[in-house]
C-alpha cells in the first residue's frame, strides 16, 4: 500500500505506511530506502539521510568483504542484483540528500562510493584496482578502457553521481578536479548537456582556455547546441573568446546581446556589451556604434548594480571620446569609480589626462602622482610635463 501510494504521489500516507511496515520488519533494508526516497521526495532531506543510511548499513552487501576488499556479485543472480542495486541507489539518494543541505564534503563522498561500487561490480579486470587505491592509480580521469566497460554494463546513476561530484568539486574551487570528473561524464555521455557548463566554467576560472582535451570556449558552444536557455553560457562564451582572443568583437557583441535577450537584467552582460561595441569600430567594413548606444549599455549596468566600479570607468571612457568630448562627465565617472575603488590606478590616470585637456593641472598632477604610487611608472614623463 505504501508503494501505491508513492506512485500516487501520496508522500505522507506512504512515510506513514512504511514507518507502520518497519515496527513490524525493523531490518528490512528496502523500505528504508523506499521511505527515505518519501522524505527526499517532500524535501526532507535530513530524514532521508537517516533512512538511507539504514538501508545501506542493513543491506547484506554492505558486509560482503572478500579478498582485496572487493565486493561483488553475481549479476546473473535477480535477487543479488537487487540487493546491490539498493545498495548503491542508497548511497547516490543519500549523496543528493547531503548535497543538497550543502554537506558537500560528504556527498563527494557518497558519489565517490557510487563509483566504486560500479567498478568493483561490473569491472573485469578487478585486480588493477582497489577501494582505497583508487584514484592513487587514475587520478581524476579514469581510463578509456574502464570508461567504456562502464558504459557498457554500469547503473545509470553512475554518471549522475560523477556529474554532481565534479558539480561539487567545482563549487569547492576544486577546479582541476571537477574538469576531470566532468570530462569522464562526458565521455560516458556525450549528449550531458550541463557536463559541458561545468567543465568549461572550471577552465574559464582556471584561465585555461586552450585546455587540449576540451577548449573552453567549445565546451561553451557545445552546451549552447544542447540547451540554448541559458543566458551565463553565452556571457562566458563571449568573455573566454575575448580573453582567449579567437573571435572578433562582433561576435563577442552578439554573444552579450543574446545574453541579455535571456536575462535583462543580466548587469555584467550589459557591460561587457558596452565594451564589444566600443571595440567594434576598429573591424573594416563596418560602421561603429553611436556613443549613446554604447552608453546606454554602461548606464543600464550601473543602474543594475550600482557599486559597479568598472562601468562608471568604462562610461568615462566613452564619455571622453574625441566625438563626445563630455570631460566633466566623464571626471564624475571616473571619480566614482575611483570611491568604489581605491586602488583603480586605471582611473586615476585617465581621470588625470581628462583633468590635463580641461587645462585643470594641479588635479591631473595629483592624479598621476598617484597613479605612480600603484606602481605605473610609465607616467613620470607626464607628470614631468603636468607637474612643473
Amino acid at each position: 500500500r505504501g508503494d501505491v501510494k508513492y506512485i500516487l504521489k501520496d508522500y505522507k500516507g506512504a512515510i506513514d505506511d512504511f514507518s507502520s511496515s518497519l515496527e513490524l520488519f525493523s531490518t528490512d533494508y528496502e523500505t528504508y530506502f523506499k521511505r527515505g526516497l518519501a522524505k527526499y521526495d517532500t524535501a526532507g532531506y535530513r530524514a532521508a539521510i537517516d533512512d538511507f543510511s539504514s538501508a545501506i548499513n542493513l543491506n547484506p552487501y554492505n558486509k560482503f568483504d572478500f579478498e582485496n576488499n572487493y565486493k561483488y556479485i553475481d549479476t546473473n543472480d535477480t535477487k543479488q542484483r537487487k540487493m546491490s542495486l539498493l545498495y548503491n541507489d542508497a548511497l547516490y539518494y543519500r549523496g543528493l540528500s547531503k548535497k543538497n543541505i550543502k554537506n558537500n564534503l560528504e556527498a563527494i563522498i557518497d558519489f565517490t562510493q557510487v563509483l566504486e561500487f560500479n567498478v568493483n561490480v561490473f569491472f573485469s579486470r578487478k585486480y588493477i584496482f582497489n577501494i582505497k587505491g583508487l584514484y592513487q592509480y587514475t587520478g581524476y580521469y579514469l581510463p578509456d578502457f574502464l570508461l567504456e566497460e562502464l558504459a557498457a554494463k554500469s547503473w545509470p546513476n553512475l554518471i549522475n553521481a560523477l556529474y554532481y561530484r565534479g558539480q561539487l568539486n567545482h563549487i569547492l574551487q576544486k577546479y582541476k578536479e571537477a574538469v576531470a570528473d566532468l570530462s569522464n561524464v562526458i565521455k560516458l555521455n556525450p549528449k550531458y548537456a550541463y557536463a559541458y557548463y561545468y567543465r568549461g566554467l572550471s577552465n574559464y576560472i582556471l584561465k585555461d582556455y586552450s585546455n587540449s582535451s576540451a577548449p573552453t570556449i567549445e565546451d561553451f558552444s557545445k552546451f549552447i547546441a544542447l540547451d540554448s536557455s541559458l543566458a551565463s553560457a553565452y556571457y562566458y562564451r563571449g568573455m573566454i573568446s575575448r580573453n582567449w582572443g579567437r573571435r572578433n568583437p562582433l561576435e563577442n557583441y552578439y554573444d552579450f546581446t543574446k545574453a541579455i535577450k535571456l536575462d535583462p537584467n543580466f548587469a555584467e552582460a550589459h557591460f561587457e556589451r558596452g565594451v564589444e561595441m566600443f571595440k567594434v569600430e576598429s573591424l573594416p567594413n563596418r560602421e561603429s556604434f553611436s556613443m549613446d548606444e554604447i552608453n546606454a549599455n554602461y548606464t543600464k549596468a550601473i543602474e543594475l548594480k550600482p557599486n559597479y566600479p568598472e562601468a562608471y570607468f568604462h562610461r568615462g571612457i566613452a564619455k571622453s571620446d574625441m566625438r563626445k568630448k563630455d570631460y566633466t562627465v566623464a571626471i564624475a565617472d571616473y571619480t566614482i569609480a575611483i570611491e568604489l575603488n581605491r586602488n583603480f590606478v586605471d582611473a586615476y590616470y585617465n581621470r588625470g589626462n581628462t583633468y590635463y585637456r580641461i587645462r585643470r593641472n594641479n588635479e591631473a598632477c595629483l592624479d598621476l602622482k598617484k597613479t605612480a604610487e600603484l606602481g605605473k611608472p610609465y607616467v613620470y614623463d607626464l607628470i614631468k610635463e603636468y607637474c612643473k
